[in-house]
């Protein structure tokens, strides 16, 4: 009961993170989900932050309690899917934990005309959760390579990995370029890994309850 409560919240994270990204912003007057980043909607000294900052902790957690989970579903036994699986898992409670400490002490930074100690380490952990998040798509995908029951996940996993290094790339450069369609690229990186959470823990609680 409890593992499928935990793998059943990668569902939840998923939803509410897309929920909260469009309530939020509707706060912010003259926001674009095109050219500006998620972290804006709980900038440092925004309106926004406060009512926004407990939703997405809470979803970070969730997404910590699915990563603790889902190696299990992918295989019961100490084999290499297993291995794999653990490692894809550690990966991703660590994008997780990164979410909640940069929502609770690294903003970004609300202000573009002074940079911060704050704001250029929120970007560090940003990109890190980004990197952690992919690699944990890529472990899981060798992972399902091996196990039976999750063989058939293995090349959608490949595939997402290799869409969402690209468009994190590409959000990389968008930003520091200064580009108008940085958001775009980052909803892009973002999309590419919710869905993929998505999918898997629609498939891992499924096969519970059957």
């Amino acid at each position: 009961m409890v593992r499928r409560a935990m793998l059943f919240a990668g569902l939840v994270a998923v939803a509410g993170f897309v929920g909260i990204t469009v309530i939020g912003a509707e706060m912010i007057p003259g926001y674009s989900h095109l050219s500006h980043p998620i972290s804006q909607m709980t900038e440092e000294g925004g309106a926004s932050k406060a009512p926004l900052d407990p939703w997405f902790i809470l979803f970070d957690a969730m997404v910590v309690a699915f990563a603790s989970a889902l190696p299990g579903s992918v295989s019961p036994r100490n084999d290499g899917a297993r291995l794999h699986a653990e490692r894809g898992g550690a990966f991703l409670a660590l994008a997780g934990c990164l979410g909640i400490i940069m929502t609770l002490w690294l903003p970004m930074n609300g202000s573009v005309l002074t940079a911060t100690a704050t704001g250029s380490l929120h970007e560090l952990v940003a990109c890190a959760i980004a990197i952690s998040s992919i690699l944990a798509i890529l472990f899981f995908g060798l992972g399902f390579r091996t196990s039976p029951e999750w063989s058939n996940f293995a090349l959608y996993s490949f595939a997402t990995f290799a869409f969402a290094s690209s468009c994190s790339i590409a959000t990389a450069y968008t930003i520091a370029s200064g580009s108008s369609s940085q958001g775009a690229w980052q909803r892009m990186t973002a999309g590419a890994i919710v869905q993929w959470v998505f999918l898997v823990a629609l498939r891992a609680s499924s096969e519970i309850v059957d």
